[in-house]
């Protein structure tokens, strides 16, 4: 039996593909690609796997798992069951192209290279985005970790949770307009034009940024909040302690860049890359239609 030269071609790059994918990356993802491209459905591969990969968590439009031979990198699968019209809206109110544009950003290959060391690195993806392979990132267990993380002080907060959290949003929507309104009051009182304009992170750039930030619907009332004790002064100084970190100004002007809402930086949607060692968003919350950016 003779082979053509394109056929030999072909099949050394299955071999080389097979044996760097499998050690790269681990058996069992390879096995799931490989099922996945010769037309089965992602959850029924993953059933049929059970052993071999563990459930992680889910949100609003992916469900997370990782393969157990391989803990570095985590499966995002949109979350659409087999059969269902994929124009319906889910109990959360997207619908499947919603879901696959989520993944769609976070693989962009741009927003990776623009906003560097903000998000989870991608490494594969289906060629439709039903899933994509990304880096495992450490969770944070709370805000306690998080502002040491940060870099922060973490006293004078106020120490009612509900208090606290519409508190934070606020905060972080005012260190987002830092690095988005030329005429913000917190950004004028922290940075001198000459700081402002001598950025050489394109990330951080003040200039790069548009006013898109929305103020949250439910704001907190700094007048009725009893013993709360920030001043102004110290309100402001708060900002300037956020913002003067390197990577929390990244992933800040990040956030204003793509319209992030503010109450995704918060433990629960933030993490460390094991790669870079680096505070991550984990999920970019960005489901409107893909675009280049």
């Amino acid at each position: 039996m003779s082979f053509t030269l394109s056929e030999i071609r072909s099949a050394i790059k299955s071999i080389l593909r097979e044996e760097v994918g499998s050690a790269y990356f681990g058996k069992s993802f390879l096995e799931f690609k490989n099922r996945f491209e010769a037309g089965e459905y992602p959850f029924d591969i993953l059933a049929d796997m059970s052993e071999k990969v563990s459930y992680v968590g889910e949100g609003s439009t992916r469900i997370v798992y990782r393969f157990n031979d391989n803990p570095d990198y985590v499966l995002k699968i949109v979350n659409w069951a087999k059969g269902r019209d994929p124009t319906e809206k889910n109990y959360t109110g997207f619908d499947k192209q919603n879901m696959l544009d989520s993944n769609k950003w976070e693989a962009s290959l741009k927003i990776q290279q623009k906003y560097a060391d903000v998000f989870p690195r991608t490494t594969e993806r289906a060629d439709d985005y039903t899933w994509i392979l990304s880096e495992t990132v450490d969770t944070i267990p709370n805000y306690q970790k998080l502002f040491e993380i940060m870099e922060i002080d973490g006293e004078g907060f106020p120490a009612n949770r509900t208090v606290f959290r519409m508190f934070w949003e606020e905060l972080i929507s005012n260190c987002i307009k830092v690095f988005q309104e030329a005429d913000n009051q917190y950004r004028s009182e922290i940075f001198s034009k000459k700081i402002a304009e001598s950025s050489s992170d394109p990330t951080v750039n003040f200039s790069d940024f548009e006013s898109t930030v929305k103020d949250p619907t439910q704001k907190f009332d700094r007048e009725k909040s009893k013993g709360f004790i920030f001043t102004k002064t110290g309100y402001t100084n708060k900002i300037k302690e956020i913002v003067s970190n390197r990577q929390n100004a990244k992933i800040l002007a990040a956030m204003g860049s793509l319209k992030i809402p503010p109450r995704e930086f918060s433990p629960k949607n933030l993490g460390i890359s094991r790669i870079t060692n680096k505070l991550v968003i984990l999920d970019a919350s960005l489901w409107e239609k893909y675009v280049t950016v």
